[in-house]
């Protein structure tokens, strides 16, 4: 990595994607009748590619590989920055780019598209950080991200409520559930490996 950037930098990508995400929501927010889904989908395809951009551009300055010095870690190890959790954030942010485009013209009459490009871009970080996890609590964090947003991303584009099925409404659940039996396993397994080594 460049010797003049800190190793904050590493995250880089995984802060664009979360910026692009909020940003998204505060567009939404602040004027939700000046919002199109044209300027929505720019916003969310802009910010994947940057974040996309900004990978390539780590990978090839050599972040986290073994001539430079090796993965960095941050967050008392935590998180751990090496070649291959950019290569996996690089791939999620150029698939994000490419749902995000694609769904322009599926929501071309949809009242509100933020919620939409902005749960595919949280997901997105989710995956991201997912990637960089070197701990226990950073993967059921970003495992919860990503769960939560890709079962909230699936009722968005329902245009008729009424026609919900019943099942539907229990479906945030079944999103923490989800997170939750993974989690509860290497829990498991973590707590097996601390007893056997005593």
């Amino acid at each position: 990595m460049v010797n003049t950037l800190p190793q904050m930098a590493a995250l880089l990508p995984v802060f664009l994607l979360a910026f692009t995400g909020l940003a998204l929501l505060l567009v939404d927010t602040i004027s939700p009748d000046a919002r199109s889904n044209t300027s929505m989908a720019v916003v969310g395809a802009l910010g994947s590619l940057a974040a996309l951009a900004a990978s390539v551009w780590l990978v090839v300055s050599g972040t986290g590989s073994a001539d430079t010095g090796g993965a960095i870690t941050l967050f008392a190890e935590a998180i751990k920055v090496d070649t291959m959790a950019l290569f996996f954030t690089a791939i999620f942010a150029s698939v994000t780019a490419l749902v995000v485009v694609a769904a322009h013209d599926y929501f071309h009459d949809h009242t509100n598209p933020a919620a939409f490009y902005s749960l595919v871009v949280f997901a997105a970080t989710g995956m991201a950080l997912l990637a960089a996890a070197n701990s226990l609590a950073v993967v059921f964090v970003a495992l919860e991200m990503v769960s939560l947003a890709v079962v909230r991303a699936r009722r968005v584009p329902q245009a008729r409520p009424r026609e919900r099925r019943g099942g539907d409404e229990v479906l945030p659940h079944r999103g923490a559930l989800f997170s939750d039996f993974p989690v509860r396993n290497l829990a498991g397994v973590r707590g097996d490996r601390i007893a056997a080594t005593r």
